[in-house]
């Protein structure tokens, strides 16, 4: 098994790429700067943009996994979307599987909880959030390591005294936690959702988004022209299904409604274009 990891500190700390390789007997290898964001490895005027962009075109990969800033998804959340995106659509290319490395929100103890004006519940739903956004769309795997850290009975031992980079325990649940989400122990996000948000194609070509616990119930709503069916869909007759994400939860598919209906009708086609090919 081949696997190419691309992140910063928090992926390289207490050889966690080396502890990864040993617990999947696996050959992995490391891209990664202390602050790097998934964006600069869509740069290849960069050291690691260069990097990852021949490793994707020149290398065989079975999983690429990716890993932002610690508060990039939050502080920074549509160009860590967009990154995300980008580079799920070219790990796809290479005929590997990308994995959301979702990390983990501050210590309890940590200073910068009250500079950024959040809890840690706060941040851990955030950067949940927003990894599982970013999954849906780039249809990848998450590897819900800042979940497993916030569940954690005693969460202050997994950190090192910064409260942002993982102590040795630390280090060691996330490898758990990626190795099981790579080798196919634990269940993947979209297994465990309850809803779903779709594109709808109307006859006039225009699309129309929504979310709905029930496909089939939803779809057969929008055809009917009722009064269950969408203000849209009434004067819209609706052609049929364009693509369907699952979704863990509420917040999670609202958050793609959001961002697919703030996109222009070509972004949304190459969106349900790369659904289909996926």
């Amino acid at each position: 098994m081949q696997i190419l990891m691309l992140g910063n500190s928090l992926t390289t700390a207490n050889d966690l790429p080396l502890l990864l390789s040993e617990r999947l007997s696996a050959d992995v290898a490391v891209h990664a700067r202390g602050g790097a964001r998934l964006a600069e490895h869509l740069n290849p005027k960069t050291r690691l943009g260069s990097l990852t962009q021949q490793a994707l075109a020149n290398e065989s990969w079975d999983y690429v996994v990716l890993q932002e800033s610690s508060n990039g998804p939050i502080v920074h959340r549509e160009r860590f979307l967009e990154a995300a995106a980008r580079l799920c659509e070219r790990i796809h290319d290479a005929d590997a599987t990308p994995v959301m490395f979702s990390t983990w929100a501050y210590s309890p103890t940590c200073s910068k909880l009250e500079k950024m004006g959040v809890s840690r519940k706060e941040m851990h739903v955030q950067l949940a959030n927003a990894y599982r956004e970013a999954a849906l769309v780039g249809n990848a795997l998450v590897a819900e390591a800042g979940s497993a850290f916030f569940d954690h009975e005693r969460p202050v031992e997994l950190y090192r005294p910064d409260g942002v980079h993982p102590s040795a325990a630390g280090t060691a649940l996330a490898v758990e936690t990626i190795a099981q989400c790579i080798a196919g122990e634990s269940a993947h996000v979209r297994t465990q959702a309850s809803y779903t948000v779709y594109i709808l194609r109307c006859e006039d070509g225009s699309l129309y988004t929504g979310i709905t616990t029930d496909m089939a119930r939803r779809l057969e709503e929008h055809k009917s022209r009722g009064p269950k069916a969408a203000r849209y869909t009434r004067t819209h007759p609706v052609v049929g299904v364009e693509a369907t994400w699952e979704a863990p939860d509420r917040a999670t598919a609202s958050a793609l409604e959001y961002r697919i209906k703030r996109l222009s009708h070509a972004e949304k086609l190459e969106l349900i274009a790369r659904a289909k090919t996926e």
